[in-house]
């Protein structure tokens, strides 16, 4: 939508003719085929980035924008990643009450999900937040290694814990901030598939029972 800071952006195709007998790659986003320009990318070319550095799998978003109605962006620099809207249902936990609890206090500072994932990336940079593949997607010019929704997604998903862990009690509703904590804490599967549980315990805490 027209000024929705959330809403996918198409890049710029790059102009290429396929040789006849051409090799091309799959996009697991869309299904369709594009022309195979992996190797010039590695290579040090200026060819955009056809496959995710974490999972190896190809994707064509960042190539020439994935027409899938449903894609976000399927393939970007990790610091460029658009997740859209629909990921805050899931965003922390995968547990939709806690996850609520964090769009609500966004919403309510006017933040979008991308001003989200920046403040994120900048804690990771100033040494207050870690995630799983930290150096992997991380290089002396930033978050720029090339990943895919799903991959960036599991990362967002640690750091967005993180930030909603940080958020000053004093700034939530004291129906969330009354509940007493799970003893399984963020590592309870419970949260995920009864509502009930998610809404009466406090899950954003460490796991206090070992068995």
């Amino acid at each position: 939508a027209a000024g929705d800071p959330d809403a996918k952006s198409f890049p710029v195709a790059p102009a290429f003719t396929c040789p006849i007998n051409g090799n091309h790659v799959l996009c697991l986003c869309c299904m369709q085929p594009m022309p195979d320009r992996r190797h010039p990318y590695v290579n040090g070319g200026t060819i955009p980035p056809q496959q995710c550095f974490l999972c190896l799998r190809s994707f064509c978003h960042a190539y020439w924008g994935c027409q899938k109605a449903d894609c976000q962006g399927c393939l970007a620099e990790f610091q460029d990643l658009n997740f859209g809207k629909q990921c805050l249902t899931s965003l922390v936990l995968d547990n939709h009450y806690e996850s609520k609890v964090l769009t609500d206090y966004i919403t309510s500072l006017g933040m979008s999900v991308k001003d989200l994932f920046k403040e994120c990336l900048h804690k990771v940079h100033t040494g207050g937040y870690t995630f799983s593949n930290q150096a992997r997607l991380t290089s002396m010019h930033g978050f720029n290694t090339p990943v895919c929704y799903g991959c960036g997604f599991q990362a967002f998903k640690e750091l967005a814990y993180y930030y909603r862990k940080d958020i000053p009690a004093e700034s939530l509703p004291k129906e969330v901030t009354s509940r007493p904590n799970c003893y399984w804490g963020k590592n309870c599967r419970t949260q995920k598939n009864k509502p009930e549980h998610a809404v009466r315990y406090n899950h954003i805490c460490d796991q206090s029972r070992t068995m």
